[in-house]
């Protein structure tokens, strides 16, 4: 018995037609995605700097920013825009392309800080970006001018406490992690601090000066001039002492037990950056972090890198740093406007 043929019709012919152009066109697509991720970089990258040169993270950055463009055979722009404890540069990240060709690098001041001492944000600091790679945490130290009569952190009790509200320490600007570290040391301390505000490395300027009486920086801000006789550490504010510089007692074990505060350095791209993408930058800086040359200039900074980290760890510790951070601006009842 012969089955009947199917009824061909113009109509069952466009049908026909109109599937394979879909199919056709979702494989070009993605072939199109696919090379896209492996073309990557086709062109120069910018890297966004929350601050001004000459400070810890811009130093950081530009030394990975070097690395990254031998890896990738393109520029790699190191951009400084700063402002506002870093809400200028996080906003303009956050409303770019998320192409993977504009890089935000900064510290936990951008996600933990300022989401609680400002009340508006012109960006969600969660939400708004997709986490690449923490490379390192930044300690801080405690330090005064040569010429000071305060030689350790008890010394420096007791002036505060003698001299309330007379005691003036500078950082690289409000809202800093400087500067929570400062009300955090007021607080547990229970003494009364003046903050002054500076952009970027310029608070050393004004120590050398005795403008101020304290400054709150990191290593590669305090050391040259403590090296040249100019400046004295008196601790560091993490709980356990930097490996980098291990002669220098902490802030917890000088008097004041229980005080830890750093920030994790790392990287950060629009929220809806490709995954695969995310993924291809976070690799490229893992082998950036491992070159040797690296590795000893962050040594040399008093921050060594961090040897492996996954966008979801970063993530994760954006996230507890958020809650650390807010917890702790909360009891020191520190706020912006």
């Amino acid at each position: 018995m012969q089955h009947p043929s199917p009824i061909r019709t113009p109509a069952a012919g466009i049908l026909r037609r109109i599937a394979g152009m879909v199919a056709a066109c979702a494989l070009l697509q993605a072939g199109g995605v696919a090379h896209a991720e492996t073309a990557y970089p086709g062109r120069a990258v910018r890297v966004v700097v929350p601050s001004t040169p000459g400070v810890v993270p811009d130093a950081l950055t530009r030394l990975i920013a070097q690395k990254l463009a031998e890896i990738w055979g393109v520029p790699v722009v190191v951009e400084n825009r700063p402002g506002a404890s870093g809400l200028v540069a996080a906003a303009f990240v956050a409303k770019s392309e998320p192409d993977g060709y504009t890089i935000l690098f900064g510290d936990s001041s951008l996600w933990a800080i300022n989401p609680h001492v400002y009340s508006k944000l012109p960006y969600d600091p969660l939400n708004d970006f997709a986490p690449v790679i923490g490379a390192a945490h930044l300690p801080m130290y405690l330090t005064v001018n040569a010429s000071s009569p305060m030689r350790t952190v008890r010394d420096l009790i007791g002036y505060a406490k003698k001299n309330p509200g007379k005691l003036a320490y500078s950082t690289p600007g409000a809202g800093s992690s400087g500067n929570l570290a400062g009300e955090m040391f007021s607080s547990m301390a229970g003494v009364q601090l003046l903050h002054v505000p500076y952009k970027g490395s310029e608070g050393i300027k004004g120590l050398l000066a005795n403008d101020v009486q304290l400054a709150i920086y990191g290593q590669v801000a305090v050391v040259p001039q403590v090296k040249a006789g100019n400046l004295r550490i008196l601790a560091g504010t993490m709980a356990e002492r930097s490996p980098t510089l291990p002669d220098v007692p902490t802030v917890a074990e000088s008097g004041v037990p229980g005080y830890d505060i750093s920030s994790t350095f790392g990287a950060m791209v629009p929220a809806a950056t490709p995954p695969a993408l995310v993924a291809r930058i976070n690799a490229d800086i893992v082998k950036a972090l491992a070159d040797p040359d690296v590795i000893a200039k962050f040594n040399g900074y008093g921050t060594p890198p961090i040897a492996k980290m996954t966008p979801a760890q970063f993530g994760t510790i954006m996230r507890g740093e958020y809650e650390k951070f807010g917890k702790l601006v909360r009891e020191t009842g520190m706020k912006l406007e």
